[in-house]
């Protein structure tokens, strides 16, 4: 099997566990996490999905910017982990806004060809115009979020440096 065909399974692995990880939040409990994340590489030289080790779950993408949500419930220490792996896939130009948007939820998993899976209480707009004017490596936690030392260590750790608490 070929580099191609190598990336190609990989690929279709990761977008089954991405699959599942939508389906699994939308017979949740309403209230997301919402990152949005940015680098040159994300939907061009790399998919922008989350890793195996990962727990996020992607809602949408466009070149350099990608959406993951976690569940509210989700500790912080998990989001950070989750950040550090995606500036490792995706480079040190990685940058990140994360917010709590309470009563967000994925109402369904995408249908075969469809684009993205559909939610409802996230506004992708200001997201994805924040995380476009952060420098490389930067960091912004919303206000809302609870967010814990350990989770600023782990960031820290990464190489991303904390931008503020804003959106």
């Amino acid at each position: 099997m070929g580099n191609d065909d190598s990336a190609n399974t990989a690929r279709r692995a990761a977008a089954e566990r991405n699959l599942g990880r939508l389906e699994s939040l939308a017979t949740g409990a309403p209230g997301l996490v919402v990152a949005a994340i940015a680098s040159e590489i994300v939907g061009t030289a790399a998919p922008g999905l989350p890793s195996d080790s990962s727990s996020a779950a992607v809602i949408a993408q466009l070149p350099g910017v990608v959406l993951w949500v976690w569940p509210h419930s989700a500790a912080p220490e998990l989001l950070a982990g989750d950040l550090a792996g995606a500036r490792a896939a995706f480079g040190e130009d990685t940058r990140a806004v994360l917010v709590v948007r309470p009563r967000a939820r994925v109402v369904s998993a995408p249908m075969h060809g469809e684009v993205g899976a559909r939610v409802e209480g996230v506004d992708a707009v200001p997201l994805v115009r924040a995380v476009g004017g952060l420098q490389e490596g930067e960091l912004v936690v919303g206000v809302d979020l609870r967010w814990s030392e350990s989770a600023e260590a782990r960031a820290t750790e990464a190489g991303f440096v904390r931008a503020g608490r804003k959106p």
